[in-house]
């Protein structure tokens, strides 16, 4: 393998004498130039030879940032992928939770509304038997004050003070005695009604039915 040329072989660079040769002068001027324009080349290549470095190694860190990027990516979008699994998860877990939630409250209300029904069939039952034993109770008063309007009514036409008091006392043991204070329609010292709740007996005097 030949030696590597330098500019300063070049310029020490010796040629034999001949007859009819070259001019020496020349040749030495020559090789200056020439070894000026490898001197420049050489500073060039150089420089050259630093920025390949320099760009070897940016792209070296593109590349490095690349495949960072490329692999950054590759790791958002399985991210992005079990991100969207995991919420279609969570939304069917939460579909199922309202499902089951919306099924519970309708059995419930189903249940409050049986309930209810029931309830309230027993109240129209209570109702229609109140109204039965109102109307029972209302129509045996009617009966026991037409019976006494109509020994009321006896008493008023009956013509002797021994037939009023026989009438009132029948009454009074119908119905009770009056309240207190109230006194019959008879003869005056008529005895006022019995503590016991019985009917008094007419004065002894008095002419009646007792005699």
């Amino acid at each position: 393998m030949a030696m590597a040329l330098t500019p300063l072989d070049v310029r020490k660079q010796q040629f034999r004498r001949v007859m009819r040769g070259v001019d020496g002068d020349e040749v030495a001027v020559f090789l200056g130039l020439v070894a000026g324009e490898m001197e420049t080349l050489i500073r060039e290549h150089a420089v050259l030879s630093e920025q390949v470095v320099q760009l070897r190694t940016r792209v070296e860190e593109f590349q490095s940032l690349e495949r960072s990027l490329r692999d950054a990516v590759v790791v958002a979008q399985g991210m992005r992928e079990e991100a969207r699994r995991q919420a279609e998860r969570e939304a069917e877990l939460l579909l199922s939770k309202a499902d089951l939630e919306v099924k519970s409250r309708l059995r419930a209300v189903e249940s409050r509304t049986a309930d209810l029904r029931r309830e309230l069939a027993e109240l129209k039952g209570e109702r229609q038997n109140y109204l039965i034993r109102l109307r029972a109770l209302i129509e045996t008063h009617m009966r026991m004050v037409e019976a006494s309007e109509a020994r009321f009514e006896a008493l008023d036409s009956a013509g002797s003070t021994d037939a009023r008091v026989e009438t009132l006392w029948r009454t009074r043991a119908d119905h009770g005695p009056p309240p207190t204070g109230v006194m019959p329609d008879g003869p005056a010292g008529s005895a006022p009604p019995n503590p016991g709740g019985e009917p008094p007996r007419p004065p002894a005097e008095t002419p009646g039915p007792w005699g």
